[in-house]
């Protein structure tokens, strides 16, 4: 098509079948575009004699950059080897398009600020580091099989392994005296084993779904329900419903992340942070967490305040944009440097070795009888939920257990 004359033709967002394609991140494959409901006719583009559409997303790391097109003037719906071909077009390009983000960003400043909200104070700096090998629930197109006996074995084993290892965290924080974390666990092995989910999980497989496609459109349906509600205990449920969703998908991509794959010391930056996932992370290499979707009140959140891991969450920046880059993770203001001086550099490891040195003298002083000068005796109460080494330390020289500071 030959560019208009003029002024640019721009859409909104909710207009159009480009606009359709984006808010549904999914491919769409037309004969005659014209007859979509969702077809917006702009004179001055000229496009009436195109009737073949194909729209797919470019998405990179759970973020719509943009819709790769294709028409034709034939009236045919494209075949399934052309849509994989620009799937895999679409796919490059965003890793491509992402890149130049990030030439934009930090191109022209050294230093980047961030604000975000605290999550979990203490400051951390090391490279950021971003699992890209995760599968993702947006990355799931809709597939369909002829073997459906396969994919109910897959699902039934996904479904299975999800379930050991939820019961495996549970009894690990249990045993560290972690009952808050040990809880979240078993709210994933309840939501996991609830009948009406798996009916409809292997419903969808028996009518000719792929594994993931049904743990997809499924989760995401159920979660759907959860968000609509009007309590806000249960709207947070959405969020767990689709934690659990990426792992089924975590177990039938058969992604194991071995020891070796984590750098030494790391920040882990992310769009969203599940429970699980915080859980298999090798805790002596975690020095911080960034997290681009996230609220103080969430599940993982609970986590790395127990676990004490300096975490900032809600940080408008790509993952992407973070991966080796030289972080600082200020939990108790709510800030994320990028790339910063050196001097700033040297001002934050003050601050992390006046913590340590209060730290240790803490220490030196647990022992000592809980009094004031003038000898009276004062109540030293525990917070519940610190991490097992704090609790281990303290639980013999304390008179009972405090508020809870969530």
């Amino acid at each position: 098509m030959k560019k208009p004359r003029g002024r640019t033709v721009a859409l909104a967002f909710d207009e159009g079948i480009v606009g359709l394609v984006g808010r549904l991140a999914e491919p769409i494959n037309l004969a005659d575009a014209q007859k979509h409901p969702s077809f917006k006719y702009i004179p001055s583009v000229k496009e009436e004699r195109f009737r073949a559409f194909l729209g797919v997303p470019i998405i990179q790391r759970r973020q719509l950059l943009g819709v790769l097109v294709v028409q034709q003037r034939e009236l045919r719906q494209y075949d399934e080897s052309e849509e994989s071909f620009l799937v895999t077009l679409a796919t490059q390009m965003a890793a491509i398009l992402s890149q130049s983000q990030v030439t934009a960003l930090f191109g022209q400043y050294r230093q980047t600020r961030i604000r975000a909200l605290p999550a979990a104070p203490g400051v951390a700096i090391a490279p950021g580091w971003q699992d890209a090998t995760m599968p993702l629930m947006e990355q799931v197109y809709e597939a369909s099989t002829l073997d459906t006996s396969l994919e109910r074995e897959r699902l039934t084993g996904a479904l299975e392994e999800a379930a050991n290892e939820f019961r495996r965290y549970s009894k690990r924080f249990a045993a560290g005296a972690q009952k808050e974390t040990a809880a979240i666990f078993d709210l994933y092995s309840h939501l996991l084993s609830d009948a009406r989910l798996r009916r409809e999980l292997f419903a969808e497989v028996d009518n000719g779904a792929v594994a993931e496609w049904a743990v997809k459109k499924i989760i995401e349906k159920f979660a759907e329900q959860f968000a609509a509600l009007t309590d806000n205990y249960l709207k947070e449920r959405a969020g767990d419903l689709r934690a659990l969703g990426q792992r089924l998908l975590f177990h039938l991509d058969d992604s194991v992340q071995g020891p070796n794959a984590w750098p030494e010391r790391f920040i882990l930056v992310a769009d969203e942070l599940s429970a699980t996932t915080l859980a298999e992370l090798p805790q002596d290499r975690l020095a911080g967490v960034v997290v681009r979707d996230g609220a103080a009140n969430s599940h993982a959140a609970i986590m790395v305040r127990a676990l004490g891991i300096p975490t900032v969450m809600g940080a408008d920046i790509q993952p992407s944009v973070l991966h080796r880059r030289t972080l600082v993770v200020d939990g108790y203001r709510g800030e994320l440097l990028v790339d910063p001086e050196p001097v700033l550099i040297q001002e934050y490891q003050r601050l992390i070795s006046e913590e340590i040195e209060l730290s240790r003298l803490a220490e030196d002083d647990v022992n000592l009888p809980a009094q004031l000068k003038s000898g009276e005796r004062v109540k030293v109460m525990l917070n519940a939920g610190l991490s097992p080494e704090h609790e281990e330390k303290l639980g013999s020289r304390i008179d009972g257990i405090g508020p809870v500071p969530y």
